[in-house]
């Protein structure tokens, strides 16, 4: 019996019925741009705002959606910059532009392409859109002055004819993007921002338990298999929640191929494997360490926070661990420190660099200064370690 009965559920291009922990920000979208649509005002200009994996994009999709519902004639013109060859701002009016039927002359300039873009919107009065920039971020510097200046013709278009956009929306990760834009682009964009913080443990585990529900039969996960892949996303992926449902994605492909009667632990962390090309300190893998084993995990992981780097001398970790043993009151011989070595190597999550360095490959692919905090967290080790960061000082400056 197959597990996966509607694997799209988990595709990063499937807009669900709901969004889980985003209520507040659907809702205040949906009035924004519902307000032009019954001609209570004219343009709205909105800003969404925040890290990747956190339904802006879904938001801007689900709101377009229900809208739609009630105004039948309304149209959702969408552009990701980032999917372009290159933002400029040619690139960007001709691509809309080919949403409403019409393909544009590369002898054309960008002013001529944004001016006959205008003449396609205004052409049928009975038609509404919704313009939505994603990757909004590209358009900053340099980019933001190239002929057409994006944001400020796309916020000016009421006036040159196109009174029936609605809104347009720029969907960018940093609230800083816009920091680059000219003066005059600054001014037209306006201040109308809806935040989209990043996802805790618990809301992770949510959403991924209800993207499940449509993804799988009933049944198909272990307990624990979304709280796994939610903390697996936090630690690895900064919270990106299309990265968890990948991995959800990737461990029912390896379950289904593997004629597992439900998804598990153990298919999850090989879809880890696979995804990070590295091993990952789970909540089972930590349960199974030694005393010693813990011990050289927190000494390398001390050891990458210092230099800032997951290369790292092996002296350095033997500095530590013999820090971290003081600092416990522990005595660990150096031959059970040596065989918790190679354990740790053996399990992928260090890796032997020659003789004299190693590689730390339990961080993975984030940036260190975010994940090893949280690494030595969970080995509950941290709260002995403050004694143990000057302790390496010597061996930090090799």
């Amino acid at each position: 019996m197959s597990l996966l009965i509607n694997p799209q559920a988990l595709s990063s291009r499937y807009v669900p019925s709901r969004l889980p922990h985003r209520d507040e920000q659907l809702s205040r979208l949906y009035s924004l741009i519902r307000e032009p649509l019954v001609g209570k005002t004219f343009l709205q200009v909105i800003q969404l705002i925040g890290p990747v994996g956190t339904g802006k994009t879904s938001s801007d999709f689900l709101v377009v959606q229900r809208l739609r519902e009630e105004a039948p004639s309304l149209s959702h013109l969408y552009v990701n910059l980032r999917s372009l060859s290159e933002p400029s701002p040619w690139l960007i009016f001709s691509f809309i532009s080919s949403q409403v039927g019409a393909r544009l002359s590369r002898s054309i300039s960008a002013g001529e392409a944004f001016l006959k873009l205008v003449k396609l919107l205004e052409k049928d009065d009975s038609k509404r859109y919704v313009i939505t920039v994603d990757e909004a971020d590209e358009l900053t510097g340099v980019k933001s002055l190239k002929g057409g200046r994006v944001v400020y013709n796309l916020t000016r278009l009421p006036e040159l004819g196109a009174k029936n956009v609605a809104a347009v929306v720029f969907i960018a990760r940093r609230a800083e993007w816009c920091m680059g834009l000219a003066e005059e682009e600054k001014s037209t964009l306006g201040s109308v921002v809806i935040r989209y913080p990043p996802y805790t443990l618990e809301q992770l585990v949510d959403i991924i338990t209800y993207r499940a529900s449509e993804a799988f039969r009933g049944g198909a996960l272990e307990e624990g298999v979304a709280e796994h892949v939610a903390r697996a996303t936090l630690d690895l992926f900064g919270g990106d929640v299309r990265a968890a449902l990948d991995l959800l994605l990737y461990a029912g492909f390896i379950a289904e191929s593997e004629g597992a009667r439900r998804v598990g632990l153990k298919h999850v962390e090989k879809a880890l494997a696979q995804v990070t090309g590295s091993g990952y300190i789970s909540e089972e893998t930590i349960r199974g360490l030694t005393r010693a084993e813990r011990m050289v995990l927190a000494a390398a992981l001390l050891s990458v926070e210092q230099l800032g780097q997951l290369s790292i001398p092996l002296a350095l970790i033997e500095e530590n661990f013999e820090a971290l043993s003081r600092q416990l009151g522990e005595r660990i011989p150096r031959e059970e420190r040596d065989e918790a070595l190679q354990k740790l190597h053996d399990a992928g999550l260090l890796r032997f660099n020659g003789p004299l360095r190693v590689y730390v490959a339990a961080v993975g692919p984030l940036d260190p200064r975010e994940s090893v905090p949280r690494l030595l967290a969970r080995l509950g080790l941290r709260g002995v370690l403050a004694g143990v960061g000057s302790a390496g000082s010597a061996g930090a400056e090799r």
